[in-house]
């Protein structure tokens, strides 16, 4: 949860960035002081939604809770709610291409038609009427680009319904509660407690060495 807070300045120059800071710290003081845990997460939360490294099109979900179980169901909720609004998604998609197709085939349809018709009629004038049958070579020139056209809008079109381009969101793997939480770290802390409790009594000895040798010396 990211809280953001408002500022108005006349303009963004010089002389107001030191007030816009200054009402910026104000408010997220008076936030504080007003809601002390406005600033913190609620628990559950979702710590972090990252793509993958070795596959971009898979994203990682992290969530944290008062216990793994919490976590867990967090997460089975969002993965639930995602799946639904992008299978809608999917369906609305696929259908708008799919209606695309069949306007596609249809308009090829109609062009191949004519195109034949346009041949047929050309065998007939280039004898008899051979100004006529230029003219239809032309037309049947732009009836063939335009075939041809629509060919490669279909098989851009096609090619976006077939995966990776397009598919439905699916769970990689299982949702699992961690045996053990992951913060804080136990062993990790007891450790660094024990590492610094010895440097520091390290350094207290030689500090209370040098106090008492500084005595014997005044």
């Amino acid at each position: 949860m990211k809280v953001a807070s408002r500022c108005a300045s006349a303009k963004p120059t010089a002389k107001y960035s030191r007030p816009a800071k200054t009402c910026q710290r104000n408010s997220w003081r008076n936030l504080a002081k007003k809601s002390p845990t406005a600033l913190r997460r609620e628990y559950p939360f979702l710590k972090s939604a990252a793509p993958k490294k070795d596959a971009p099109t898979t994203v990682a979900l992290v969530a944290e809770g008062k216990s793994p179980e919490q976590a867990a169901e967090l997460l089975r909720r969002i993965v639930s709610e995602t799946r639904k609004r992008q299978d809608q998604i999917f369906d609305e998609n696929t259908t708008l291409l799919t209606d695309r197709l069949a306007v596609l085939d249809r308009q090829t349809a109609s062009l191949e038609q004519q195109f034949n018709e346009a041949t047929r009629l050309l065998s007939k004038l280039e004898d008899s009427a051979p100004v006529q049958a230029s003219l239809l070579m032309i037309e049947r020139g732009q009836l063939s680009e335009a075939m041809r056209s629509l060919a490669q809008e279909r098989f851009a079109a096609s090619r976006q319904l077939t995966p990776p381009l397009t598919q439905r969101t699916t769970e990689v793997g299982e949702i699992i509660a961690p045996e053990s939480p992951s913060a804080p770290k136990r062993m990790l802390v007891i450790a660094m407690s024990v590492v610094l409790g010895f440097f520091g009594g390290v350094m207290a000895a030689f500090f209370f060495e040098f106090v008492a040798r500084a005595r014997e010396s005044a």
